[in-house]
């Protein structure tokens, strides 16, 4: 079995928040891509979690590696998460073909934003259909985990500038009383994307002390969905 990895995202070239790890696009690369029609939703503070199905088998992974489901309730990391996929495994599994990885972010602790209003824990991001090497665009993803999974909405459609960005990043998240973090930049096609980017907030700084070596907070839901009981 072929393990396929969350691809790296790259920061636009302007992004003032980056560490030596990270990829960014060169200057010249980032004024093209902001010539195209693009689709803008924000950018989650969360773990990355695929899941797919394989002859009938809920497969779990993070950014590295499976993930045995019966472990992940001792890893602080994936608080919650294996009560939230047993509640969705049926539909997602009649959802989702053999040939997909549904990626999510998943948000049950606080990293750098404080979510008070998520409208759940796990956030439905892409889907990689593996048989055409491709994610799905944005509208195909959406239509598929719709009353499944929830899906970031669209701040903004088409042509952008690093104006309009600007005021994107500075806008309170639609989940938290607080700056966002950043944002995500797709340019789809007709049926999959193309390319993505993203754009971190300069209000965040990058620190060397990483979230779980501090004491951990859990994110709030703005529904009736009780996070500590999971």
């Amino acid at each position: 079995m072929v393990f396929i990895k969350f691809p790296i995202t790259y920061h636009l070239s302007f992004s003032k928040i980056t560490d030596r790890e990270d990829k960014v696009l060169p200057e010249k690369e980032t004024e093209e891509f902001l010539e195209q029609k693009l689709i803008v939703q924000e950018k989650f503070d969360g773990t990355n979690i695929g899941i797919s199905f394989q002859n009938g088998d809920l497969m779990v992974q993070n950014r590295g590696s499976y993930l045995c489901l019966d472990d992940l309730d001792r890893l602080d990391e994936y608080k919650g998460f294996t009560k939230w996929i047993n509640q969705r495994k049926d539909s997602l599994k009649a959802t989702l073909t053999s040939s997909e990885i549904l990626f999510i972010e998943w948000m049950y602790w606080e990293h750098t934003v404080k979510y008070d209003s998520l409208p759940d824990l796990g956030i439905g991001l892409d889907i990689y259909k593996k048989k055409n090497d491709k994610f799905l665009n944005t509208s195909r993803v959406k239509k598929i985990l719709s009353g499944k999974v929830f899906t970031p909405e669209i701040l903004y459609k088409g042509k952008i500038t690093p104006e309009i960005i600007e005021e994107l990043l500075n806008q309170n998240s639609s989940y938290s009383n607080q700056p966002r973090e950043g944002l995500i930049l797709r340019q789809d096609s007709r049926n999959y994307n193309i390319q993505r980017a993203k754009i971190v907030s300069d209000k965040f700084q990058i620190s060397s002390t990483h979230w779980k070596s501090v004491p951990k907070t859990a994110n709030i839901c703005k529904y009736n969905i009780n996070f500590y009981d999971l």
